[in-house]
């Protein structure tokens, strides 16, 4: 069962804008199961526009750079999809959607797995959660000297780790236990 999408770019001329234009739309259509999803852009061209500026093989000089950043938007759909197999939309939304970074963002990755728990019901899982979210970034805000907003996977080494464990035991007054528990969840 293949079910690579099929992924372009179309003028939606199904609706004109206040601007008496049309918006340009992301389509993302899939064979097996049948199912189309448009996803917007910030472009809205005339038909003529459209034509002139994506549609024709050579476009003038002045539209060159509007049809690169076209161009962009979808590779970069194209490139999302090629990753994911199976290919799912929810899937496909994450990957398009989130910021290059945020795929290995320490943050990042806790609020995703919190917001899954509380949505599942698991409540306590997601409160161990974000005490252990907590206490990472209290050690890097010691470490650092600010809060951060961003931890990468990179950072986290063993001697990251032996730093950790010696903050929450000597520092925090924590017990190997809890340090465990918390490092449990990063894994």
């Amino acid at each position: 069962m293949d079910n690579q999408p099929f992924i372009s770019l179309f003028l939606d001329t199904r609706r004109v804008k206040k601007s008496g234009k049309y918006p340009v739309k992301l389509r993302v259509f899939t064979s097996n199961p049948r199912i189309q999803k448009l996803y917007n852009t910030r472009f809205e061209f005339t038909k003529k526009e459209f034509e002139s500026i994506y549609e024709s093989n050579r476009p003038r000089t002045e539209h060159k750079k509007i049809r690169l950043q076209l161009q962009a938007i979808e590779l970069k759909a194209i490139d999302a999809a090629k990753e994911l197999k199976p290919f799912t939309f929810e899937r496909f939304e994450k990957r398009l959607f989130r910021k290059t970074s945020e795929g290995e963002n320490i943050f990042y990755q806790y609020q995703q797995a919190i917001d899954l728990l509380l949505k599942q019901g698991q409540i306590g899982t997601a409160n161990n959660y974000e005490l252990s979210l907590k206490s990472i970034k209290e050690y890097c805000t010691k470490t650092k000297g600010k809060t951060p907003s961003f931890l990468s996977f990179y950072e986290v080494t063993p001697k990251w780790l032996q730093g950790y464990e010696n903050f929450m035991i000597e520092v925090k007054g924590r017990r190997i236990t809890t340090v465990a528990i918390y490092l449990r969840v990063l894994r």
